[in-house]
């Protein structure tokens, strides 16, 4: 917990970081003014398809069959479905199978005279202009228009199939040429579907919202109970990381990154850590070090906001140990950030990060007895974060003599999971069956220095507990800082869209454990040449692999990350397993196949045997029981073949 840099070490690692740039836009390959570049916007955040990575959207790369069908899927509204197709090369697991039985259906798509669909070939102009004309004809839309072919030198490339469909996309102003030719056979790139879908939706006056952001889903936070509850009584378990000091690396706190851990890493809130003592502190630094701490804060809560996202301003005590010992600049600081932050409902307030040594329970009450009021005034109803004694692990006293008079508290409770094992995990079950509301602000999977080895099984049995009681999380910490806790690596550069190869064994793990997608698999699937059936792609259905299983379990598998090492292909699968019964299960089996022989590099939350071509997996004794509608999760690295079928009983 002791996460303290020397003066020194903080003046050379700011001096190195600052030099790194932040890309201008959303995209780094698509520069400014480009003839595709408000298409590319729009598409991705209507949530056609993505980008390849957070910040790279690969414009030339080509869009594959599997890839349209689920981008006519997304246009159409998300919903249709239609009766399985036995093509005989899309595996019943295929994360684009429901989304191709549905364009099967409707007659948008086909199959081959061999029988094949051949989800990762490419799509040619003409293709793509047939596939669009016949679910615009199919909707009820207007597709009249033509004779749009005899301006091109090269009209008699289109095949017969595609001529009507050419002749439309010519005529309503979607397909365009070129040096007086159409090239009707060339493969689309990304930028061109972009751009062709855009002008559809703007031609035909169709309305798309913009993706959902966790903010829009559930507004304004409040606690009820032991949880934090939405704006409409729903539980929301907020999930995120945690930046490392902002005097130290500010250069993470910035749109560029929070959408990353957004779209990539599946994160729904940030914690700006402000340490009060320590180098470059807010009361030690000077004025003018405060004046810059605040505008990092601002930065990010500015970010944050932007993006949906949830934010806690963290006072991030440490060396201090009693809150009180700055207790007037913390009153002043929380006054000026309420003040300021008071019409946001995404922003959390963390006033006193660990207390230690001197911080006991009594004192820390005193201390939010002063600060809470100067919240309060300026923000009635934000949610309040309040540390407890012994590095912000004692709950129980918390538990025991909660603070009365003010809704909308919670109590932090923080573990590193190689230090802290089943007794702390005992004292958080307890805290929440007397109904303590408790919100893990800040954990790693290392030891207590944030340093040393990591320790995956005490992490999944943490990860267990936290899911099971929709206790919000944050994991330390978001910087390339040479210890276990960095989730990236020292080697690791730029702000964001970071390959798995930047990931430390932290970053990899929390990867998996938030259900997001490496850019690095993302970016090696999105380019258009496809990848197995089972990995999917992450352009345009974020990897998901829809499998199910037998009449009481159904599972879930997403590739959540992808790297190479000592010559070949790691592929890490993140698996859901949910009792679709009536009846609680007291046990459940996974069998997972793949494309060709595999072996198992890792593994967390499950008890796995490798045979051939599959892999059983059963549970561990915390996670076998299974309530009715309940659900578990499990993870793996394989080695070998990709994910093809999964089973589940």
């Amino acid at each position: 917990m002791k996460k303290l840099l020397s003066a020194a070490l903080a003046a050379v690692f700011l001096a190195a970081l600052l030099a790194v740039p932040c890309a201008a836009g959303r995209f780094r390959d698509v520069p400014a003014g480009a003839w595709y570049a408000d298409a590319a916007e729009y598409c991705v955040s209507r949530g056609l398809f993505r980008g390849t990575s957070a910040d790279i959207f690969s414009p030339g790369g080509a869009m594959t069959r599997a890839m349209l069908t689920a981008v006519l899927w997304r246009l159409d509204g998300s919903s249709g479905t239609g009766p399985a197709r036995a093509f005989s090369d899309v595996p019943a697991g295929a994360w684009y199978r429901a989304e191709l039985n549905w364009a099967a259906a409707r007659g948008y798509v086909t199959g081959y005279a061999d029988g094949t669909f051949r989800p990762a070939g490419a799509v040619s102009r003409q293709q793509f202009a047939a596939v669009l004309y016949r679910f615009a004809g199919d909707r009820g839309l207007d597709v009249s228009a033509a004779g749009g072919l005899a301006a091109f030198s090269d009209a008699g490339d289109v095949s017969a199939y595609a001529r009507d469909a050419a002749g439309w996309a010519v005529s309503a102003g979607l397909l365009n040429g070129s040096g007086g030719r159409l090239r009707p056979q060339e493969l689309s790139s990304r930028a061109q579907i972009a751009a062709v879908l855009s002008r559809f939706v703007k031609r035909y006056g169709l309305t798309l919202p913009e993706v959902s952001t966790p903010y829009a889903a559930h507004g304004r936070l409040s606690v009820s109970g032991t949880r934090l509850v939405g704006q409409q009584g729903e539980t929301v378990q907020l999930r995120g990381v945690s930046t490392h000091g902002i005097a130290w690396y500010p250069q993470y706190v910035g749109e560029d990154t929070f959408r990353t851990l957004r779209d990539d890493r599946g994160c729904s809130v940030v914690r700006l850590a402000m340490y009060t003592e320590e180098s470059g502190g807010y009361c030690t630094g000077g004025a003018a070090q405060r004046e810059k701490l605040r505008a990092v804060i601002d930065r990010g809560v500015e970010a944050a906001s932007d993006l949906g996202l949830y934010v806690i301003v963290d006072w991030h005590i440490l060396g201090d140990g009693d809150p009180n010992a700055h207790l007037s600049e913390a009153k002043a600081f929380f006054g000026w950030a309420a003040a300021r932050y008071a019409g946001r409902g995404n922003v959390l307030y963390e006033i006193c990060n660990e207390p230690n040594g001197a911080g006991t329970w009594k004192e820390i009450k005193t201390y939010a007895a002063q600060v809470l009021p100067v919240i309060r005034r300026a923000d009635p109803s934000a949610v309040v974060l309040v540390g407890t004694p012994t590095w912000s692990q004692d709950v129980d006293q918390a538990a025991a003599d909660p603070i009365t008079g003010y809704s909308n508290i919670m109590y932090t409770l923080h573990f590193y999971a190689a230090t802290h094992g089943e007794a702390l995990r005992t004292k958080l079950s307890a805290a929440l069956a007397g109904g303590l509301p408790v919100f893990v602000s800040e954990f790693g999977i290392c030891g207590a220095s944030g340093t040393g080895a990591v320790d995956t099984a005490s992490a999944d049995a943490w990860m267990s507990l936290l899911n099971r009681g929709s206790v919000s999380y944050c994991c330390w910490n978001l910087s390339n800082k040479n210890e276990s806790s960095a989730l990236l690596l020292p080697s690791a550069s730029g702000l964001s869209g970071w390959p798995a190869s930047s990931l430390s064994a932290e970053g990899k793990w929390l990867l998996s454990a938030l259900g997001g997608s490496a850019s690095a698999a993302a970016a090696g699937q999105g380019g258009g040449t496809g990848g197995s059936a089972a990995s999917g792609d992450a352009s345009a259905s974020g990897g998901d692999a829809a499998l199910s299983g037998g009449g009481t379990c159904a599972a879930s598998a997403v590739l959540s990350n992808q790297w190479t090492e000592g010559g070949g292909t790691r592929l890490q699968y993140a698996v859901t397993v949910r009792n679709t019964s009536a009846s609680a299960l007291s046990g459940w089996t996974v069998g997972m196949t793949f494309s060709g022989p595999v072996s198992v590099i890792g593994s967390w939350c499950g008890r796995f045997r490798a045979q051939g071509d599959t892999i059983t997996v059963t549970p561990e004794d915390y996670n076998a029981a299974l309530p009715a509608g309940g659900e578990t999760t499990f993870g793996v690295i394989v080695s070998g073949g990709a994910l093809t079928a999964i089973t589940a009983s």
